[in-house]
């Protein structure tokens, strides 16, 4: 601080603000460079995370595809029969026709994975036993258990929002200088240090708006108060919350299957994603359908005897809030472009810009030192 200082002295408001910009910036990298290095290193291993599930145990992620799937209430009783005193909260049909069912259930019952041609049940696991689960739980608490987890969780929040931070700390010093424009294109003809510190620079221009929409969508899922308010000031409307089982006054649904087919009347051009089940007389059957000329889920509350639709709330007509609310973890993933080729190089690109921090940690510290070498 007492060098930043001294530097300072005598130089040009421009120049003595470029060199607290840099104090700060090397500072905030040191604080934070081991949240930051596993962050990036977990997200980019997490982007193909259900891919690597399903490379190394196909057997209970893949299924033989035939005709029709069973009907879901008799898929709902094999599960019952075979992993007795458990409650299905919600399940999640697959993209594809070979894909397994995967069922969450209540209480903290872990998931279960079945063959919907035959109901039989592929694995009982916990979420977080998998491979792409140990990740998730390094990527989101540091793989902290207990009561300190909440802390942990809202200290990775905080280290996304300085990687934020750092974002804009790195344009505005790129922005003092008055030959710009010449500073962000690499040079390799005046040594080492030069060219690594014009792609940290340039690196960091290509990617700061993508590294700021991952880094607080992020945030999102946790600070959930403060960033929609964010959300919300930005896209001037407001963010309208997913349909929730309290309907007060509905008889109790007789089946899920007749249920359902109410609902795919309601929306005959979407595509179910996923249902939760009543978990308890009277409560409704929430579905949620995919359109394909929008990113947002179509939301279909079917309850009472006959099933009708209760509440819908159309994708295709929500406000730009909630839009970005409801994606806001597929954005975070990469996961929006769909299945196709477009959507998988989505997802490389991803991968690389997960990289980016880890990259831009390890390239910051290695100019301090050669600076310090000097």
């Amino acid at each position: 601080m007492d060098a930043t200082i001294a530097a300072a002295r005598g130089r040009p408001l421009r120049q003595r603000l470029y060199l607290w910009l840099r104090h700060l910036h090397l500072w905030l990298t040191a604080v934070t460079v081991v949240p930051l290095l596993v962050l990036s290193l977990s997200g980019a291993v997490l982007v193909f995370g259900h891919e690597l599930d399903k490379a190394l145990e196909p057997a209970i992620w893949r299924v033989e595809p035939r005709d029709e799937p069973l009907p879901v209430d008799a898929v709902i009783d094999h599960v019952h029969r075979q992993v007795p005193s458990v409650r299905v909260w919600s399940v999640g049909q697959g993209r594809e026709p070979g894909d397994a069912w995967v069922l969450w259930l209540a209480a903290g019952a872990g998931v279960v994975n079945v063959d919907p041609y035959t109901g039989t049940v592929l694995r009982h696991y916990n979420p977080h036993s998998t491979v792409n689960g140990v990740v998730t739980a390094l990527h989101r608490w540091l793989l902290v258990d207990g009561p300190a987890r909440s802390w942990v969780r809202h200290a990775v929040s905080a280290a996304s929002l300085v990687l934020i931070i750092q974002v804009v700390l790195g344009v505005w010093m790129w922005w003092l200088p008055a030959r710009r424009w010449r500073n962000a294109t690499p040079d390799f003809s005046r040594g080492a240090r030069l060219a690594v510190f014009r792609l940290h620079q340039c690196a960091g221009l290509v990617t700061a708006v993508l590294m700021v929409l991952v880094a607080f969508t992020g945030m999102s899922l946790y600070w959930i108060t403060p960033t929609r308010a964010v959300v919300e000031a930005v896209a001037g409307s407001t963010v309208g919350m997913p349909p929730k089982p309290d309907h007060p006054g509905l008889a109790p649904l007789a089946g899920l299957d007749r249920a359902l087919a109410v609902a795919r009347l309601s929306v005959p051009d979407g595509r179910l994603l996923h249902f939760r089940l009543p978990q308890k007389p009277g409560e409704p059957l929430i579905t949620a359908f995919a359109t394909a000329d929008t990113s947002t889920p179509t939301h279909v509350v079917v309850g009472g005897e006959p099933p009708t639709v209760v509440e819908r709330r159309d994708g295709r007509s929500v406000s730009g809030a909630s839009w970005f609310w409801d994606i806001r973890y597929r954005l975070h993933i990469g996961d929006f472009a769909g299945t196709g080729a477009l959507g998988t190089a989505v997802r490389v690109v991803w991968v690389v810009l997960a990289l980016m921090p880890a990259a831009f940690v390890i390239s910051g510290l290695w100019l301090w030192v050669k600076r310090r070498t000097l």
